[in-house]
C-alpha cells in the first residue's frame, strides 16, 4: 500500500461515515452539503451523478485535504478514469470489478469495492483493496469471509443500511465505517443527525468490545 492510499484510508476509516451524495441537484448545492458534512464532522464525501466530476473538483478547491472527497458507484473504467482525473481521491463501485481496481492502482488512488461473496472478496484481495463495502446483510450471514484468513479480511464499509438497528449491528459485527447518504439540509440538521448516528456507532462498538472480554 503507498503512502498516499495509506493516508487517505486513515481519514476514511477516522471519519466513521462515508458520506454518500447524488449530484442530480447541481454542484453549487453539492458544495453546501459538503459544508454542513465537515462541520458535523463527517471527513470522506462520495459523490455520483452526472455532475460528480464537477462536484469532486469544486469540493477539492473548497476544503483541500481537510474533507477526502471520492466518487461513488463507479460501475466501469471509463467513469472511473474520468472521476480520477477530476481529483477523486477514493472509488467506490457498486461490485468487484477487476477495470476499475486496475486503473486505480495505476492511479494510486484508494479503490473500495462492493463485495457480496467468498469468491467476490478473495478476487479484491488480489488487489490488495484495503477496504471493502459490503452489505450490512452479509457482515451479520458472515459467508462471505468464508476461506480468508482473519489477518487477510480488509476494513469493512456497512452498506444498505436503513435502519438505527441495523446500523447498530453493523458496528457490532465488526465494520470499520459505514456509508450515510447526505441530502441538502439545514446544517444544524445535518450535524444532529451525524453525532445521532456516531452514538449510535459508538454504543454499539463498546457493546461489542465488553461482551468480548
Amino acid at each position: 500500500m503507498t503512502d498516499q492510499i495509506f493516508a487517505v484510508m486513515a481519514q476514511i476509516i477516522r471519519s466513521t461515515f462515508v458520506a454518500c451524495v447524488d449530484t442530480r441537484a447541481d454542484v453549487r448545492q453539492a458544495v453546501e452539503i459538503s459544508d454542513a458534512l465537515l462541520a458535523a464532522p463527517v471527513l470522506a464525501v462520495a459523490f455520483a451523478g452526472l455532475d460528480s466530476a464537477d462536484a469532486i473538483a469544486a469540493v477539492r478547491r473548497r476544503h483541500g485535504s481537510n474533507l477526502v472527497a471520492g466518487a461513488w458507484d463507479v460501475a466501469d473504467g471509463d467513469a472511473a478514469e474520468r472521476l480520477i482525473a477530476a481529483g477523486a481521491s477514493f472509488v467506490i463501485s457498486p461490485t468487484c470489478d477487476g477495470e476499475v481496481l486496475q486503473l486505480c492502482a495505476r492511479h494510486d488512488v484508494l479503490a473500495i469495492p462492493t463485495v457480496i461473496s467468498a469468491a467476490d472478496l478473495r478476487f479484491a484481495l488480489r488487489f490488495h483493496a484495503p477496504i471493502c463495502r459490503v452489505p450490512v446483510q452479509e457482515i451479520i450471514a458472515g459467508d462471505v469471509f468464508a476461506g480468508t484468513a482473519d489477518r487477510d479480511r480488509p476494513q469493512l464499509l456497512a452498506a444498505g443500511w436503513t435502519t438505527d438497528d441495523d446500523l447498530a449491528i453493523a458496528a457490532r459485527a465488526g465494520a470499520a465505517l459505514a456509508e450515510m447518504t447526505a441530502a441538502l439540509q439545514p446544517q444544524a440538521d445535518v450535524i444532529r443527525r451525524v453525532r445521532r448516528l456516531r452514538q449510535i456507532w459508538d454504543d454499539a462498538r463498546l457493546t461489542s468490545l465488553e461482551c468480548s472480554r
